[in-house]
Order: structure tokens, then sequence, then C-alpha cells
């Protein structure tokens, strides 16, 4: 089975999860929302840092800068967390672009080595042509990373291809200012993947872009 289709197979999944939300919240009534996303308050501030995007053009600091960034950390040749997520945002993308119309969606690849521009290009847009593809060094990486409280290790030697790459599966939004506020937590349920819940993103991103910064 390719790519293509185990990726199909997990967007079918995630678009009947999430259908299944949305005809919930119709018939329910929302309660007000109460922010359960780790907030930073004042703002975190990020370090200098240069990256690629899937075009090949410089991503860096200046790239945040007028947006809201949803964030996360994955690499292409990952087989559950990054396309589980990637799927689930291709869902609910449109809803959260309809709330907050700046905002942009970025996965940092934590895998530079086999993640070329071209196949970080053919990822995302896979999903959405508006999705945001980067990677680099890792000395670019690491200290981007951590600072957003976001890890990730080789588990294998990389002098074969056959490598897989521990990392998180937290979320991280990012303000115009291209600092911190926000970093949204992975579900742990046994026997699933664990991603980010999409209901706790459109519900509390508007909530968190509304609060004040301090």
């Amino acid at each position: 089975m390719t790519w293509y289709m185990r990726i199909g197979v997990v967007v079918l999944l995630a678009a009947a999860a999430i259908g299944g939300w949305f005809s919930y919240q119709q018939i329910s009534k929302v309660p007000e929302v109460a922010v359960t996303a780790d907030l930073f308050s004042p703002s975190r501030s990020l370090p200098a840092f240069t990256l690629r995007d899937q075009q090949g053009s410089m991503f860096t600091n200046a790239s945040l800068k007028g947006h809201w960034t949803l964030l996360f950390l994955g690499y292409t040749f990952c087989p559950d967390i990054c396309p589980t997520t990637m799927a689930k945002m291709t869902q609910v993308y449109p809803q959260l672009k309809q709330q907050i119309p700046e905002l942009q969606m970025v996965m940092i690849s934590a895998d530079p080595k086999r993640d070329s521009a071209e196949r970080l290009a053919e990822y995302v847009t896979y999903f959405n042509p508006e999705f945001i593809g980067v990677s680099g060094e890792h000395k670019e990486l690491f200290p981007l990373t951590q600072r957003m409280g976001l890890v990730y290790a080789m588990v294998d030697a990389t002098d074969s291809d056959s490598y897989t790459v521990d990392h998180s599966a937290s979320m991280v939004l990012l303000d115009p200012n291209g600092q911190m506020r926000a970093r949204f937590r992975p579900e742990s349920t046994p026997g699933s993947v664990p991603t980010v819940s999409t209901a706790q993103l459109i519900d509390e991103i508007p909530v968190i872009v509304a609060l004040p910064n301090g």
C-alpha cells in the first residue's frame, strides 16, 4: 500500500470522527468555553531561526508576523501521528479560518535529511495547498522546538533511510508578533493515535485570541 493510500484511509477515518462531533455540536447547547490549553501570559518569545519552506524560500521569525500560527512538529515518513493530525486539520481548517482569517498552519519537519523541499511540498499540499511545511538543520530546529516545549529524537541510526523519529504530538499557537500564546496537548486514549482534539482547537482558539496578552 502506497503512502497516498495509507493517508487516504486516515483521512476517511478522521472525517467520520469529526463529522460526528459537528453533528453533536448542532444538536447540543454548548456551554461557556473554559480554556484547558497551556496558556502563556505574557506571551513567550522564540529564538531567532532560519528555516526553509516547501518552496525553498526562507522561513524566519518574520514569516510569523501578522498571522496567528498553529504549528506542530512531525515528518513526512511518520506512520501515525502526522498523517492523522494533518487529516484532522484538513477537516477543521476551513472553520478555523472563518474564526481567525489570518490563521496559518505550519508543520515543522524534524527530519531534514529526508524531508526535502520537494517532498514537503508533495506532502503538505496533499492535505491542503495552504498548509506550510518547513525544515532546517538540527542546530536551528533544536533551540526552536525546545523553546516551544516540543521534543524529538532519532530512534535509529540515520545512515539508512528506514529510521523513525519520536516526536511530540502537541500543537502550539503563536500570535501575530510571532510569540507563543498557547500549547495544546494531545489526547491519550488507549488504542488510538495521540493527537490534539480538533473540538478543543475550534472551541478554545477564538477565546485565546480574544484574551489580553499579559
